[in-house]
């Protein structure tokens, strides 16, 4: 179903699922990037994280972000589609659009980070999913660079459709 079709989502409960889905996605995918890949590669440098929007500036500083007004843009778009009661479709669809428009600057985002830990910490990407669990072992640095406990095939490849 085209996303256009958005008097289409009253009647067909089935078609509905699709932009559900994406924005389901999108909203994971942008939260994984902006709250938990940027924040852990900053730790990894033995910076200290902050804000988001402080992380986001750092990002941009250190070339992982292109804009952080844009990534601002994307938090707020993400926030209407997730967190938001949908009550005028035509302004979801528009919402819809505007999402898959920044999908590529989140793809690219994500492959700078994903290279600077294949790269610089020899992570690969099957692994990031393990380096992104929250270190629960007080004995260890926050900032240390410990091996996954596996190497478990987790990624975002679906979104390199």
């Amino acid at each position: 179903m085209p996303i256009g079709s958005t008097s289409q989502l009253r009647t067909d409960m089935g078609g509905a699922e699709t932009p559900e889905a994406f924005v389901s996605r999108f909203g994971r995918f942008q939260d994984t990037v902006g709250g938990k890949l940027i924040p852990r590669a900053l730790t990894t440098l033995l910076e200290k994280p902050g804000s988001v929007i402080d992380n986001l500036s750092r990002a941009e500083q250190l070339g992982w972000v292109a804009d952080t007004e844009v990534w601002v843009t994307v938090r707020e778009l993400r926030n209407r589609l997730v967190d938001e009661y949908v009550t005028d479709l035509a302004q979801f669809a528009v919402d819809i659009r505007a999402a898959g428009a920044f999908v590529p600057m989140l793809h690219k985002t994500y492959e700078s980070l994903r290279q600077l830990a294949q790269d610089r910490f020899g992570v690969a990407e099957d692994q990031l999913q393990d380096y992104l669990k929250p270190n629960t072992d007080s004995s260890e640095s926050s900032t240390a660079i410990t091996p996954p406990p596996s190497t478990r095939n987790r990624s975002w490849r679906w979104l390199r459709r």
